[in-house]
């Protein structure tokens, strides 16, 4: 029997691939590090290999070790290469063929009944395909599916005629607007798209533009943007999945479920709180079993998906969290470091004080003392969390610089 190569290029989940290119992007990927296998490994580093351009791939010699890793300069390049991950998703060929013919019959009589092009698409397939009854009946539930779903997202028209549904392609918005006025839309989608907390729908809208342009104008433009951004996080892109689903969740007042540090969770979710200097993104929820506000790291999700209808919850009941006080030392230069001092006192919420020369203490009460954690992290060594018996920072700053010293050797 012919082994079967369990290897493909594309994905039917997203999730699939979207720690493998963090990974990639954040530390790197070597073949010594969490791989299953060597065979795993060198899937995934040839399943990036094919979406991501080469200008984006290096490699570097850690300990011996290589790693293979991304490499962008985003003063040169604004346009954001982790959105071409998306092309790795698994679209199937018979929605796609489907797809098309409904397309070519409203494209032949401009409009038509539903119960028309449905009949006629069932038809043309079965014609060209050997299909049972059973599989006829299963192609006309599933071509009416997606033709309601081509007509949700705004791809055909639906128009009521008294008991009948008449079907159409929508109106090309584009066909008066000349080359410039389109390129001027691009342009603004080039930086819309890098300052949004969701990117992947501008890039794709471009990415159409683009092509709309070539097909329908006969016009080839060779887009360059004209923007660089100086705190652009890129992988941010690769959670705009997650939060599309909970954005869809909040808008619909249902619950999100997704699994969170392999534990299965259900919240109210409430906003999206993004971090532009640290480049994380939190969701901010009610847990249905506590009642009380809960934050989560939207890049730690995987499997979201929309739950079921949120049910109100008396703010009267929920449990005020406790405020927990951290304090941290900062060893800080007064002579050569004084832009520090003068970060601490524009950026902390909290209580700065000057103990003796080169030393300062900075106190606050929060709620949730972990939020505070990228900002220490970004002074350094500076930066010294005191002892606490109502927080574990001090502890997490210690196994992370463990965690890398394992990782690099040094840093």
């Amino acid at each position: 029997m012919a082994h079967r190569n369990s290897y493909m290029n594309f994905v039917k989940h997203y999730d699939l691939i979207r720690e493998v290119l963090r990974q990639y992007y954040i530390v790197g990927l070597c073949s010594k590090t969490a791989q299953k296998s060597q065979r795993d490994y060198n899937n995934k580093i040839r399943r990036v290999r094919n979406f991501i351009n080469d200008e984006f791939l290096k490699h570097d010699n850690i300990n011996k070790i290589k790693y293979n890793r991304f490499y962008v300069e985003n003063y040169t390049k604004a346009h954001n290469f982790l959105y071409d991950s998306y092309l790795i998703k698994n679209v199937d060929a018979s929605a796609v063929k489907a797809y098309s013919i409904i397309l070519q019959i409203l494209n032949q009589y401009g409009e038509a009944k539903g119960s028309e092009v449905l009949d006629e698409a069932v038809e043309f397939i079965s014609d060209n395909d050997i299909i049972t009854e059973d599989q006829k009946a299963d192609l006309n539930q599933f071509i009416g599916r997606l033709k309601d779903k081509m007509a949700s997202l705004g791809i055909i028209e639906k128009r009521k005629e008294g008991k009948f549904t008449f079907l159409s392609i929508k109106e090309d918005i584009f066909e008066n607007f000349s080359e410039e006025e389109i390129i001027q839309i691009i342009n603004a989608l080039s930086f819309y798209s890098n300052i949004s907390i969701i990117s992947e729908p501008g890039y794709s809208a471009m990415d159409t533009l683009n092509d709309y342009l070539l097909g329908e104008k006969d016009y080839k433009y060779d887009f360059e943007s004209t923007f660089s951004f100086k705190q652009n996080f890129l992988s941010r892109i690769l959670d705009d999945e997650v939060i599309n689903i909970i954005c869809e969740s909040i808008k619909e007042n249902k619950t999100v479920k997704f699994i969170y540090k392999g534990k299965n969770i259900e919240v109210i979710p409430k906003k999206i709180i993004s971090e532009y200097t640290y480049g994380r993104q939190y969701l901010l929820a009610k847990d249905l079993k506590y009642k009380n506000d809960s934050k989560y790291r939207i890049d730690k999700i995987s499997s979201c998906k929309v739950g079921k209808k949120a049910q109100n919850i008396d703010e009267k009941l929920q449990k005020e969290r406790k405020k927990v006080k951290v304090e941290i030392d900062f060893y800080i230069d007064e002579n050569k470091e004084d832009y520090l001092i003068r970060r601490i006192e524009k950026e902390g919420n909290g209580e700065f004080e000057k103990l003796e020369q080169n030393h300062f203490l900075y106190k606050e009460d929060v709620e949730d003392y972990m939020t505070l954690l990228p900002w220490i992290r970004s002074f350094g060594t500076i930066a010294k969390v005191r002892k606490s018996d109502n927080h574990n920072l001090r502890k997490k700053l210690q196994d992370e610089y463990e965690e890398l010293l394992k990782l690099y050797g040094e840093i």
